[in-house]
């Protein structure tokens, strides 16, 4: 896939645009170098994660101080309280929500800070409140605010850097990793509905005519316990004494059934008796009964 679709043809920059005046830029010389640097980024493994659906990606248009002015960051909504768990946030208000900032720093490219911001001040990544009617399935980044971020990245890089081709490459490529990471939370997005595609029509299959649905055994299992407690109570309180099923050991585990959009727990597989930090929270994105793993975790634990 290539990288630049998702962004806005670069223009012609004239002599002293975007640079201090008198600076020569070569915009030709910048697209090889940020391109030649983009192919060589990866997103990290952990922002892979993280990034499941275009729907995430935001701008945060915020006020500059003073109130004259505009600030642009491009920045991910954070959709799971466990995503920012051990940061040092102050508790959501009414009306905010958690965002991470993309950022491309010592020349690499990452999200980064974590913020609460008010939702007002989010903006979906194609510049547009109506999702359908842009077609976010296919929408770049917005091309204006695309504009506005960058000539704002090459204002705060100027006191950093005095080489105006390199601050070029260095907001380019920013720009292209923007362009990644949609591609990216596309095609999580895709291999997500997939997947859960796949385990219903499995599902379908695998269950002959006539056979229960899993919501009726669910169903019958929960009638049954409801007689056995029934039938239990009438016993003779003589006969508990020798009745083996009081042993703990001998009952028997609850069990519930698991579908795609559960939140569970569960331990790694390192685990260590009494240590708070193996116990991990995820959210089930697919079920596969007949495939290993059977669980596929948004965390990517398997």
């Amino acid at each position: 896939h290539n990288d630049t679709e998702s962004l806005p043809s670069p223009k012609k920059r004239p002599r002293g645009q975007g640079s201090r005046a008198g600076e020569e830029v070569d915009e030709e010389a910048v697209k090889r170098r940020a391109n030649a640097r983009i192919r060589q980024t990866e997103i990290m493994p952990t922002d892979k994660r993280t990034l499941t659906s275009p729907s995430q990606l935001f701008w945060c248009i915020a006020n500059k101080k003073g109130g004259k002015g505009k600030l642009y960051y491009a920045c991910r909504e954070v959709d799971h309280p466990d995503q920012f768990k051990g940061l040092d946030l102050p508790r959501l208000k009414d009306g905010e929500t958690c965002v991470q900032y993309f950022d491309y720093s010592a020349g690499a490219c990452t999200m980064h800070n974590f913020e609460n911001v008010r939702r007002t001040k989010l903006v979906p990544f194609h510049g547009s409140a109506d999702r359908e009617a842009v077609g976010e399935a296919t929408a770049p980044w917005c091309p204006e605010l695309c504009g506005l971020y960058e000539k704002q990245l090459q204002r705060e890089l100027r006191s950093k850097m005095a080489d105006a081709e390199g601050r070029a490459v260095q907001v380019r490529v920013h720009m292209l990793f923007l362009a990644k990471a949609l591609d990216h939370a596309r095609a999580q997005e895709a291999e997500t509905r997939r997947l859960t595609a796949s385990q219903k029509k499995n599902a379908k299959r695998s269950r002959p005519t006539g056979c229960m649905s899993s919501n009726d055994i669910d169903a019958a299992l929960a009638g049954n316990e409801a007689d056995g407690n029934d039938a239990s109570s009438e016993e003779d309180d003589d006969d508990e004494d020798d009745d083996d099923s009081l042993d703990p050991a001998n009952k028997k585990r609850k069990t519930e059934t698991l579908r795609p959009g559960d939140e569970i727990e569960y331990y790694s597989i390192m685990a260590v008796q009494g240590r708070k930090g193996d116990l991990h929270e995820a959210k089930i994105i697919a079920v596969n009964p007949k495939e290993n793993p059977v669980l596929i975790l948004d965390s990517g634990d398997v």
